[in-house]
């Protein structure tokens, strides 16, 4: 398997409001490159953003705290990543 450096300009990140095109909480990514074997954490709060967080800068909550449902989305559109909890 080839790992590479992945450009996540216009990528999405949505809960389970948002799947689907409705109207929920999506996060849209900035001009930013996940470089090969680091990790990126996505603040719901505000912040300066930097190469291991970026920041939604959103007021008030997102996630629930007893289940929710994480959606990455790539610039097409199109679902790559889901997490349960």
């Amino acid at each position: 398997i080839a790992l590479i450096d992945i450009q996540l300009d216009g990528w999405q990140l949505m809960d389970s409001t948002g799947k689907g095109g409705n109207a929920g909480y999506k996060y849209t990514f900035p001009n930013f490159v996940l470089v090969t074997g680091s990790v990126v954490r996505i603040h719901t709060g505000c912040g300066a953003n930097s190469q291991t967080n970026l920041f939604w800068c959103k007021s008030g909550w997102v996630w629930n705290n007893d289940h929710d449902i994480v959606y990455v989305f790539d610039s097409s559109g199109v679902i790559v990543e889901q997490y349960a909890y």
